[in-house]
């Protein structure tokens, strides 16, 4: 039974510290320009799915 645990413990570290490795950003802000870009993109989105939506009612 320990050994499972320290097993499931030592996975999730590992998952842990892969997660702060691709996305950690060393604690740094997002610059803006970025924010930016992605929250356009987000919106630009979402456009698309309103406008969708509303030309299947329409027809």
């Amino acid at each position: 039974m320990a050994i499972e645990l320290s097993i499931i413990a030592i996975v999730l570290v590992l998952i842990y510290f892969a997660f702060l490795f691709c996305y950690g950003d060393k604690g740094n802000p997002s610059p803006d320009v970025d924010v930016d870009a992605l929250l356009a993109e987000t919106k630009r989105q979402v456009g698309k799915q309103d406008s969708k939506e509303e030309s299947l009612i329409l027809q």
